[in-house]
Order: C-alpha cells, then sequence, then structure tokens
C-alpha cells in the first residue's frame, strides 16, 4: 500500500515538473485592460501575441469595462477586413476568459465600433 502512495506520489511530481503540462492562463496584451492600444505602441497586441507561448489548453484573459468593450474571436477573412458583426465567439462581461480548445489560428477583436482598425486585435498561432 505505502509502494502504491510513493508511486502515485512519484508520478503526480514527475508530470508538474513536465514542460507544458500545465495549463497556463494570459492576460491579453500583458497591459492593465484590454482596449486600444496606445500610440507610442499601436502593436502591442500583435507583438504580445508572437512573444506569448501559448498551447492547448493554456487561457486569454480579457479584462476592460462591459459598458465600454468586448471581445470577439473571428474567423481569418473577418479578422482581415476587421468585419465584427458576426463573431464566432462574442465576450462581453468584462472579465472574460477564452480556453484555448481547439489547434490552430485563433483571431480576436474589440467588437466596439472602430477599434479593430486601431489595432486592438491579435491572431494566435
Amino acid at each position: 500500500m505505502a509502494t502504491l502512495a510513493a508511486l502515485a506520489l512519484l508520478l503526480c511530481l514527475s508530470m508538474t515538473s513536465m514542460d507544458g503540462c500545465a495549463a497556463a492562463q494570459y492576460k491579453v496584451g500583458g497591459l492593465d485592460v484590454w482596449g486600444v492600444p496606445p500610440s507610442s505602441k499601436p502593436d502591442v497586441y500583435v507583438r504580445w501575441a508572437k512573444s506569448v507561448p501559448v498551447k492547448l489548453g493554456d487561457a486569454l484573459f480579457f479584462l476592460y469595462p462591459p459598458s465600454q468593450d468586448s471581445a470577439v474571436q473571428l474567423t481569418a477573412k473577418a479578422f482581415a477586413a476587421c468585419d465584427v458583426s458576426d463573431p464566432l465567439l462574442k465576450l462581453e462581461d468584462g472579465n472574460s476568459i477564452f480556453n484555448l480548445t481547439k489547434p490552430g489560428r485563433a483571431y480576436f477583436s474589440s467588437a466596439a465600433p472602430g477599434r479593430c482598425r486601431k489595432g486592438q486585435k491579435f491572431k494566435l498561432r
């Protein structure tokens, strides 16, 4: 019985020390809030998305005032055109979490008028 418990503990410890085992949560942009990028850093979300080592099982955290903004997941075509009229998913509670459950690219933008064109968007690979 003690051997079984020791084996279970060893298995648990080895799994937590492996890279990629534990899911992570990333605050989108690494900024205080999800919003229009500052003029001094118009590509802040593009740079952030390229630098974050996201993987399946991780989560994106969007923080914003719900009366002023939201976050949407878009198709590649809608993302390129900044067309937020028919999103795949809309997050609008101001404390939004998106779980990465499918492989491939994911496209996100603000749904507030004009914000996508002002750089409040990013794609993950």
